[in-house]
């Protein structure tokens, strides 16, 4: 009998209907019913709403369960279960450590909105420099999220000084995100210059065992490039770029595919640049990695152009825009598809684009942007026989 009202509670419309006339005790009742009958993933869910207050081992549970909701539901799935946890925890450090861990599956997920309020659940109750730094590190991916660079790199050096010595892989971590802010930010950053950033991220690399999907290495390898020119680096961005071809599977960073794309151009190794995209779509796509996922589709897409394949590269354009509005992200079409229009002769949409992409760069202050502008419009114009302006 138990188990047929329990059958029936989990039909939405009655369970909506039960819910609305039960008390708060025999709401308390079912759940805990509920538990006692679900799989593991979703036993510490009904836990949490069949009992009174914050229970610190209920909220261990929803942790432990937070990893299996994402493998079932994606990221959005693992925050709503980490932000359970969190609610549940009567320690306040603890409690932060889990909004900071809510917010970066929200972050994953592309779910902007969510990470904020998040972020200032937690801050009040932050101990320590390890964990104000997470923080720093979770706004500073905030900022890149919304392109705008200009501040990071600077944050994430302040908040590696506060560190000190006192965790050596936070530091690393705070520098290696503030490398790739100062590679896309470029001149137009405040507070330091891209070589410092470099210069400081380079020399503090100690290559670790670390798993072949790891970013590191790659984001090391960039940094000796800007720090210490082309010709030193080269053997390490190879290196890097084949450890990434050799991993099953790649984890997913909301923004690795910018880097992966940049070595990629740098050692001209577009065989390596397609298949690490690909991984990294793949693995976007199967948990709902959204912003990350966008920005695999975009840099697939100059490679998909680099082979000659435009008609492919407008379906990444697609997929990636989809996902892009889906996350809040409201760049520019034209912002993107300016290589695209420069390899198919599209002058008045490439001149437009140009335009888009100077303003967004100001406005943002992303000084990768010049590069890029120039580089599409020496393409068309080499295109076009016009030397002397390609050579401009």
């Amino acid at each position: 009998l138990n188990r047929g009202i329990i059958a029936e509670f989990r039909h939405p419309l009655i369970r909506s209907a039960v819910h609305s006339a039960a008390s708060p005790e025999e709401r308390r009742r079912v759940q805990a019913a509920l538990a006692a009958t679900s799989s593991p993933e979703r036993r510490a869910w009904h836990l949490a709403e069949a009992t009174r207050g914050p229970d610190d081992s209920v909220a261990a549970e929803l942790e432990a369960a937070s990893e299996r909701a994402q493998t079932r539901g994606g990221y959005s799935e693992q925050a709503l279960v980490l932000t359970r946890a969190a609610e549940m925890t009567t320690h306040p450090g603890k409690r932060a450590e889990r909004y900071l861990d809510a917010a970066a599956a929200h972050l994953a997920s592309g779910n902007l909105p969510a990470v904020q309020p998040l972020l200032e659940l937690a801050t009040p109750d932050l101990t320590g420099p390890v964990a104000r730094a997470r923080a720093t590190s979770l706004r500073a991916s905030v900022e890149m999220f919304y392109a705008r660079p200009r501040e990071v790199p600077a944050m994430l050096l302040d908040a590696g000084a506060d560190l000190g010595s006192t965790d050596p892989v936070a530091v690393w971590d705070l520098l290696r995100e503030a490398t790739y802010a100062a590679i896309v930010g470029g001149r137009m950053i405040t507070g330091t210059t891209t070589r410092e950033v470099a210069k400081a991220t380079a020399d503090a690399w100690r290559e670790p065992a670390l798993p072949a999907w790891s970013p590191d290495p790659l984001m090391a390898a960039l940094a000796r490039s800007v720090a210490y020119g082309y010709a030193d680096a080269a053997p390490a961005l190879a290196a890097a770029l084949a450890r990434l071809r050799s991993a099953d599977e790649l984890q997913d960073q909301h923004a690795f595919s910018v880097m992966i794309s940049a070595a990629g151009d740098e050692l001209w190794d577009i065989e390596a640049k397609r298949e690490i995209l690909e991984k990294l779509v793949t693995t976007g796509r199967r948990r709902g990695a959204l912003h990350g996922l966008s920005m695999a589709l975009l840099a697939l897409s100059t490679v998909e152009i680099w082979d000659g394949r435009f008609a492919a590269a407008e379906s990444c354009y697609i997929e990636a825009y989809d996902y892009m509005t889906a996350t809040g992200f409201s760049a520019s079409g034209d912002f993107n598809k300016a290589l695209l229009y420069a390899w198919t002769g599209r002058e008045a949409e490439l001149r437009a684009a140009v335009a888009t992409m100077r303003a967004y760069s100001e406005n943002l202050g992303i000084g990768l942007t010049y590069r890029w502008i120039g580089q599409v419009l020496s393409i068309f114009e080499i295109g076009r026989g016009r030397y002397r302006e390609a050579l401009d």
